[in-house]
Protein backbone atom coordinates (compact mmCIF):
# COMPACT_ATOMS: atom_id res chain seq x y z
CA UNK A 1 0.00 0.00 0.00
CA UNK A 2 1.50 3.18 -0.96
CA UNK A 3 0.37 6.46 -0.53
CA UNK A 4 0.27 9.49 -3.59
CA UNK A 5 2.07 13.01 -3.32
CA UNK A 6 -1.30 14.08 -3.35
CA UNK A 7 -2.62 12.44 -0.46
CA UNK A 8 0.30 13.18 1.65
CA UNK A 9 0.06 17.33 0.76
CA UNK A 10 -3.87 17.10 1.57
CA UNK A 11 -2.63 15.65 5.17
CA UNK A 12 -0.03 18.75 6.07
CA UNK A 13 -2.60 21.34 7.27
CA UNK A 14 -4.07 18.04 9.26
CA UNK A 15 -0.87 17.14 10.56
CA UNK A 16 0.18 20.70 11.48
CA UNK A 17 -2.67 21.30 13.20
CA UNK A 18 -2.52 18.00 15.09
CA UNK A 19 1.26 19.48 16.01
CA UNK A 20 0.25 23.01 17.31
CA UNK A 21 -2.49 21.59 19.15
CA UNK A 22 0.41 18.89 21.33
CA UNK A 23 2.56 21.66 21.38
CA UNK A 24 0.74 24.56 22.00
CA UNK A 25 -2.40 24.41 23.85
CA UNK A 26 -1.57 21.14 25.28
CA UNK A 27 0.44 22.59 28.22
CA UNK A 28 -1.95 25.36 29.15
CA UNK A 29 -4.60 22.35 30.19
CA UNK A 30 -2.07 20.90 32.28
CA UNK A 31 -1.30 24.46 34.47
CA UNK A 32 -2.78 23.25 37.83
CA UNK A 33 -3.03 25.97 40.62
CA UNK A 34 -0.11 25.22 43.19
CA UNK A 35 0.42 27.22 46.37
CA UNK A 36 4.04 28.23 46.07
CA UNK A 37 4.62 30.83 49.17
CA UNK A 38 1.72 31.99 52.34
CA UNK A 39 2.74 35.22 54.55
CA UNK A 40 2.33 34.52 57.37
CA UNK A 41 4.08 30.62 56.52
CA UNK A 42 1.86 27.82 56.98
CA UNK A 43 2.19 26.76 60.44
CA UNK A 44 3.96 29.78 62.00
CA UNK A 45 3.40 31.44 65.33
CA UNK A 46 3.54 35.31 65.16
CA UNK A 47 3.79 37.65 67.94
CA UNK A 48 2.08 40.56 66.21
CA UNK A 49 -1.20 40.16 64.19
CA UNK A 50 -0.32 40.95 60.58
CA UNK A 51 -2.75 43.43 58.85
CA UNK A 52 -3.00 41.32 55.71
CA UNK A 53 -2.50 37.81 54.72
CA UNK A 54 -0.58 36.96 51.43
CA UNK A 55 -0.93 33.92 49.24
CA UNK A 56 1.61 33.61 46.06
CA UNK A 57 0.38 31.05 43.65
CA UNK A 58 2.33 29.03 40.94
CA UNK A 59 0.16 30.48 38.26
CA UNK A 60 -2.78 33.13 37.00
CA UNK A 61 -5.70 32.26 38.73
CA UNK A 62 -9.16 33.30 40.14
CA UNK A 63 -10.84 32.35 43.06
CA UNK A 64 -13.36 29.55 42.84
CA UNK A 65 -15.92 27.93 44.42
CA UNK A 66 -16.34 29.44 48.41
CA UNK A 67 -13.08 31.12 47.57
CA UNK A 68 -10.89 32.40 49.85
CA UNK A 69 -11.97 32.39 53.94
CA UNK A 70 -10.72 33.05 57.34
CA UNK A 71 -11.71 31.38 60.22
CA UNK A 72 -10.84 31.57 63.91
CA UNK A 73 -10.16 28.50 66.24
CA UNK A 74 -14.01 28.12 66.70
CA UNK A 75 -14.53 27.23 62.91
CA UNK A 76 -16.33 31.05 63.07
CA UNK A 77 -15.74 32.86 59.78
CA UNK A 78 -13.72 36.24 60.45
CA UNK A 79 -14.85 39.02 58.28
CA UNK A 80 -12.12 40.10 56.13
CA UNK A 81 -11.55 41.70 52.10
CA UNK A 82 -9.81 39.82 49.66
CA UNK A 83 -7.71 41.77 47.25
CA UNK A 84 -5.94 40.05 43.39
CA UNK A 85 -3.01 42.49 42.70
CA UNK A 86 -1.59 40.74 40.49
CA UNK A 87 -3.07 37.08 38.86
CA UNK A 88 -1.27 35.09 40.95
CA UNK A 89 -1.44 36.79 44.36
CA UNK A 90 -4.10 37.16 46.71
CA UNK A 91 -3.90 39.37 49.89
CA UNK A 92 -6.40 39.00 52.33
CA UNK A 93 -6.98 41.52 54.80
CA UNK A 94 -9.20 41.36 57.88
CA UNK A 95 -11.76 44.06 58.78
CA UNK A 96 -10.73 44.25 62.35
CA UNK A 97 -7.76 43.45 63.96
CA UNK A 98 -6.95 39.47 65.06
CA UNK A 99 -6.40 38.61 68.39
CA UNK A 100 -4.65 36.05 69.91
CA UNK A 101 -5.16 32.03 69.01
CA UNK A 102 -5.31 30.00 65.82
CA UNK A 103 -6.58 30.63 62.43
CA UNK A 104 -6.72 29.49 59.00
CA UNK A 105 -7.04 30.47 55.62
CA UNK A 106 -9.01 28.36 53.31
CA UNK A 107 -8.51 28.68 49.28
CA UNK A 108 -10.49 27.22 46.50
CA UNK A 109 -8.72 28.75 43.36
CA UNK A 110 -8.82 28.02 39.60
CA UNK A 111 -6.68 28.10 36.67
CA UNK A 112 -7.01 28.40 32.61
CA UNK A 113 -7.72 24.31 32.44
CA UNK A 114 -10.97 25.36 35.58
CA UNK A 115 -9.70 22.33 37.08
CA UNK A 116 -10.31 24.12 40.84
CA UNK A 117 -7.99 23.54 43.94
CA UNK A 118 -8.29 23.64 47.52
CA UNK A 119 -5.94 24.54 50.74
CA UNK A 120 -5.50 25.78 53.34
CA UNK A 121 -2.76 27.84 55.68
CA UNK A 122 -2.92 28.15 59.19
CA UNK A 123 -1.01 30.46 61.75
CA UNK A 124 -0.83 31.81 65.13
CA UNK A 125 -1.30 34.76 66.90
CA UNK A 126 0.77 34.85 70.23
CA UNK A 127 2.13 37.50 71.80
CA UNK A 128 5.15 37.12 73.56
CA UNK A 129 5.20 36.34 77.17
CA UNK A 130 6.95 39.55 79.61
CA UNK A 131 8.50 38.46 83.27
CA UNK A 132 7.13 39.70 86.07
CA UNK A 133 9.14 40.41 89.76
CA UNK A 134 9.37 37.00 91.23
CA UNK A 135 8.50 38.09 94.34
CA UNK A 136 11.60 39.69 95.80
CA UNK A 137 12.02 43.33 96.65
CA UNK A 138 14.91 45.48 96.22
CA UNK A 139 17.27 44.81 98.64
CA UNK A 140 16.72 41.11 98.75
CA UNK A 141 13.89 40.59 101.01
CA UNK A 142 11.42 38.10 99.69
Amino acid sequence: MSISVRTVRRMIPAIFAAFVFVVVLAPAADAHVELVTSEPVDGATVEEAPDTIRLTFSVAADPAGDGIVLYNALGDTVPATVDQPTPEVIVVAPTSGLGDGVYSLTWTMKAGDAHPRSGAVSFSIAAPVTATGGGSTPGGAP
